[in-house]
């Protein structure tokens, strides 16, 4: 176990150890995406996403799985977990007002079964407080890459809720920067969701959209005349918050 794996596990029992910490807000959602532009492999796929986060007074967490269906030829799995600790918390100092709400200490673990690719990325979370956002979050990581180079990551995930006619709608999303190392090339990927909120008599969120993923040089295959890895496609989406 190298020295990020550590870190890693350090950050996981700080957690369990504050399992009775309060909890500030869950959510879980299945979603299901299909689209027939992706690059890399099978243009047409079927996409099921299981999500899951928390906030705590001693930090948060975000995990998802995706499992990928190539048109029936192939079936992968793709998770991330992103644990991150508040810093204001172990210090016993309020969490900072006015624009910036909070600081992390973060860390993210990848799995990839296609690849059998395990990637443990440590760094720092900051936490936004901007009018007109549900949440704007910023993570820089050091990744230390299982079949790459070590290289770094910049994050940024958002959601804007908006209202049309009575009508509820949400814009999120995620931006990932990937620096270059040896054999991978820098990457950036931009997918958000654009989503319309069913009425239903059911307390659970319904939504019914699309994304659309912007990512050049997808997975760290530079793109050329000759194969093409910058994806620009659009899914259909339909989201279940349980």
């Amino acid at each position: 176990m190298n020295r990020y794996q550590i870190g890693l596990c350090a950050l996981l029992c700080n957690f369990s150890i504050n399992s009775a910490a309060a909890e500030n807000w869950r959510d879980t959602s299945l979603s299901l995406l299909y689209g027939e532009n992706y690059a890399v492999g099978h243009p047409y796929r079927n996409v099921q996403t299981i999500e899951a986060g928390a906030g705590y007074d001693v930090g948060d967490y975000f995990f998802f799985v995706d499992r990928i269906d190539r048109a029936g030829n192939e079936v992968t799995y793709y998770a991330e977990l992103t644990p991150r600790l508040s810093i204001s918390h172990f210090m016993n100092q309020d969490s900072h007002g006015g624009l910036v709400k909070e600081i992390f200490i973060a860390s993210r673990f990848e799995y990839a079964d296609a690849t059998d690719e395990k990637n443990v990325l440590l760094g720092f979370g900051l936490d936004l407080s901007v009018p007109g956002f549900n949440y704007l979050k910023f993570n820089a990581f050091y990744r230390n890459n299982d079949h790459y180079e070590d290289s770094e990551l910049l994050m940024m995930v958002w959601a804007v809720p908006f209202s049309i006619l009575g009508q509820d709608f949400l814009y999120d999303g995620f931006f990932d920067w990937y620096s270059a190392a040896e054999g991978f090339a820098s990457s950036f990927n931009i997918t958000s969701q654009l989503k319309y909120q069913i009425k239903l008599p059911i307390k659970n969120r319904v939504y019914v959209g699309i994304e659309y993923s912007h990512w050049n040089n997808k997975f760290g295959i530079k793109s050329t005349p000759e194969f093409n890895s910058n994806e620009r496609n659009v899914s259909a989406l339909l989201k279940f918050h349980f």
